[in-house]
């Protein structure tokens, strides 16, 4: 690939190291195959790709949010909203309108952490959990979520809406196939 125009990253408030992050600059354009239990990603076009769709079964249609990332329908203790799909992201969170919707359960005795995100903006996030979650034809039953009014949310122009940040705390345990050229999406 290249040539490929990078930006330096600034360095993180709460001290994070990254040596870089690989965006839909260089993976929209492709099938990209996510098998995160291996830790092994794959960016697949042409016959490779036709093949792995054909052995993956029906796809869940994505809508593309303001910055390029897909967001899929999720049923949280059975209130639907969309569920932006980042791999980068460590916890999922949810927006307070969607928790509130689903009546999410707050920890009151849990500690609130502070995050800075992609905007290095801090944001105080509360600890939650759900009774179920229903997430690409599969349901996660009870987990734990954080719950934060963050500044990406506008950012993808869901602010107004119930939406979650999907994570690897959620992902992490399934292989995740996303045809970012078509906006459809896979979890097995």
């Amino acid at each position: 690939m290249g040539p490929i125009v990078a930006s330096e990253l600034p360095e993180r408030a709460d001290g994070t190291v990254m040596a870089g992050i690989i965006v839909l600059d260089v993976m929209g354009g492709y099938l990209v195959d996510f098998d995160l239990p291996s830790a092994r990603l794959s960016l697949l076009d042409g016959a490779e790709a036709k093949a792995l769709v054909g052995s993956l079964g029906p796809a869940v249609p994505a809508r593309s949010v303001n910055g390029g990332l897909l967001a899929v329908p999720v049923k949280v203790n059975g209130v639907t909203g969309w569920g932006v799909i980042d791999t980068g992201a460590r916890e999922t969170r949810i927006n307070t309108r969607f928790a509130n919707l689903a009546q999410i359960a707050v920890d009151r005795a849990g500690m609130s952490t502070t995050v800075y995100g992609a905007t290095n903006s801090a944001s105080s996030l509360r600890p939650g959990q759900t009774r179920s979650v229903h997430l690409l034809g599969r349901e996660l039953g009870v987990t734990s979520i954080r719950i934060a009014d963050l500044p990406v949310f506008e950012t993808f122009g869901l602010q107004d809406e119930p939406a979650m940040i999907i994570g690897a705390d959620y992902l992490g345990r399934f292989r995740l196939v996303i045809d970012f050229p078509t906006r459809r999406v896979w979890l097995r």
